[in-house]
């Protein structure tokens, strides 16, 4: 098994630190992918909170992409595949997801030795 590290930083409103854990939902990704960041963000502006994976995946695993998996408005569960997909820079470092833009909706920051990218949910149509 390998494992992999992507520095992780999540900007976010509140924490809730009291009550129980209780299990609310199963993700289940293909076997081939491994997880090596998470987080959550209110991505597509509809006020629920949707779930981001950092995500290795191919031959030797070189194929790195931020997934984000929208929260179902009906279930309130996330689909196994994908809602968008985002290709991670070779010299990425981290990433944070958070506000960063007066729009509704939080964004996405890649941070690279040499780059930094935002991304921005743009509603099709």
């Amino acid at each position: 098994m390998k494992v992999w590290w992507l520095g992780f930083a999540l900007v976010t409103s509140q924490l809730v630190a009291q009550g129980e854990f209780s299990r609310v939902d199963t993700l289940l990704l293909a076997p081939e992918v491994y997880v090596g960041g998470v987080g959550w963000g209110d991505f597509d502006g509809d006020g629920r909170r949707d779930l981001l994976l950092a995500t290795r995946t191919g031959e030797n695993f070189l194929d790195r992409k931020v997934q984000i998996h929208l929260q179902n408005a009906t279930t309130g569960r996330f689909s196994s595949e994908p809602d968008r997909s985002l290709d991670l820079p070779e010299d990425l470092s981290c990433l944070a997801a958070g506000d960063l833009h007066p729009d509704v909706g939080d964004e996405v920051l890649l941070l690279g030795a040499r780059s930094t990218v935002v991304w921005r949910w743009r509603q099709e149509g």
